[in-house]
């Protein structure tokens, strides 16, 4: 069937279509051949006019001028785009787009229209409320860090600045131990933040139920997800001597026992990147 754009219904849609899309390469449209060629069909054609327009609206929406970017980017993603039926995916592809037209997030990843045109809408739902409870979580943790930074921050550096500048004197003991006590007093001043820091560097967890088997093997063949594996360890009782006077304790016939505890699945680092970069810009 040959197309007479002039006379389609989708014809302001095109125009502002290609329009948008002009922005984003360098040749004009009609030299890429990008949308209106004979071996697009109409079913695919409809849906880039759809998928481009969406991203033209949240250019819009979020005053985004959109910059150049490489062909060897763009065509994939709008080949993937259109095979794309799903409205809520269809609008991921749109974000995703505006979000790598968007010169301040400077994202050009050529594997992110991959992983898209890879995962169902159930997994994306799963994976997207998953970060956006570590949005909120990290954004607490910042708030408890900014306090802290406000309210702590000269007491603590007063106290680090005792430990630097104390002078231990040689061969004593009541020296050593007056260090010691500063040391310890500073460690028990930083709990509350070092607490915050390691809680900022601990992975988002999945729940095993929110997934079907298939589904976690998926995102994980993907590098979205990550599997964990998990260990115990017990150890048996042992017996400590008491030597005053020697420098080091002893554990004699000390054993532990190290057993398999099976998997727990979070975030990569990619897939974190990835979900970042298929969010609406806050």
């Amino acid at each position: 069937m040959k197309l007479d754009i002039t006379s389609s219904v989708l014809e302001k849609g095109i125009d502002l279509a290609k329009e948008f899309l002009g922005k984003l390469i360098t040749p004009t449209v009609e030299e890429t051949g990008l949308l209106i060629k004979e071996k697009v069909t109409f079913w695919k054609f409809k849906h880039q006019i759809t998928i481009l327009n969406k991203a033209r609206e949240h250019c819009l929406k979020h005053n985004i001028s959109p910059k150049a970017i490489s062909l060897k980017l763009l065509c994939p993603l709008l080949d993937n785009a259109a095979l794309e039926e799903d409205d809520f995916l269809q609008d991921k592809w749109a974000i995703l787009l505006s979000n790598m037209v968007d010169s301040s997030q400077n994202i050009e990843n050529h594997v992110f229209p991959f992983l898209l045109s890879q995962i169902s809408k159930t997994e994306f739902l799963v994976l997207e409320k998953i970060f956006q409870l570590k949005q909120e979580r990290v954004k607490k943790l910042m708030l408890e860090l900014e306090k802290y930074n406000l309210e702590k921050s000269e007491e603590e550096d007063t106290l680090a600045e005792k430990v630097k500048s104390f002078v231990e004197a040689k061969d004593s003991y009541e020296s050593r131990s007056k260090k010691w006590d500063l040391e310890k007093a500073l460690r028990e001043f930083r709990k509350d933040k070092v607490k915050i820091l390691n809680n900022l560097k601990e992975p988002e967890f999945i729940p095993n139920a929110d997934l079907q088997e298939f589904e976690l093997s998926n995102l994980i063949r993907l590098g979205i997800v990550k599997a964990i594996q998990q260990h115990y360890a017990y150890a048996n009782s042992t017996k400590i001597y008491n030597e005053p006077n020697a420098d080091y304790l002893y554990l004699d016939d000390l054993e532990i026992e190290i057993s398999d505890d099976g998997e727990i699945y979070a975030f990569s680092e990619l897939g974190e990147l990835f979900l970042k970069a298929c969010s609406e810009r806050k």
